[in-house]
């Protein structure tokens, strides 16, 4: 009897705690990453749910059942797949910035044969005459870029991701 007043301030205490660790746990679910931040550690969030912001560049004319967002730069970007509670992309959202929950894919895994024969698909547009002069600078460009981001994290494939969307918000 001597010890319950002790043992309740005790059980008061981890209740307590308890509380406050779960809200640090909700608050730091409901923050959204920014493209760039997230597409640095995109790889370790295969199959995990995210919350991210970013500028629409493109809705599917066809479908609106995807859109591409990417970051302030321009430089990163993303596919983001209608589901969850988007049936589909409004295409006003092109050059609005949206927050998007979703999950992380994988969405295809390019070889170094796979770029070559991109590359060379290029090359026979350009020559046929199907593919702008640069339209065709451009990819060539994005091929390079994908070659030396593999060199240099010594990597023999580029992989692609893309979002599976849950919801999504306008932010502005």
């Amino acid at each position: 009897m001597k010890n319950l007043p002790f043992l309740m301030t005790l059980a008061v205490v981890v209740l307590f705690s308890a509380c406050q660790s779960k809200k640090a746990e909700q608050a730091n679910e409901n923050v959204a990453y920014e493209l760039s931040t997230l597409m640095t550690e995109i790889d370790q969030k295969v199959e995990q749910e995210v919350s991210v912001e970013g500028i629409v560049t493109h809705v599917c004319k066809h479908s609106g059942k995807k859109c591409f967002i990417t970051d302030a730069t321009g430089k990163v970007s993303i596919q983001i797949m209608s589901g969850g509670e988007i049936e589909t992309f409004d295409k006003e959202l092109v050059g609005s910035r949206i927050q998007v929950k979703g999950i992380v894919k994988e969405a295809q895994q390019l070889s170094p044969e796979d770029l070559q024969a991109q590359e060379d698909k290029v090359l026979a547009m350009q020559t046929e005459g199907t593919l702008e002069e640069e339209q065709c600078d451009t990819e060539r460009a994005s091929i390079e870029d994908m070659r030396k981001w593999m060199k240099e994290h010594n990597k023999e494939v580029f992989t692609i991701y893309r979002i599976d969307g849950l919801s999504y918000e306008a932010l502005d």
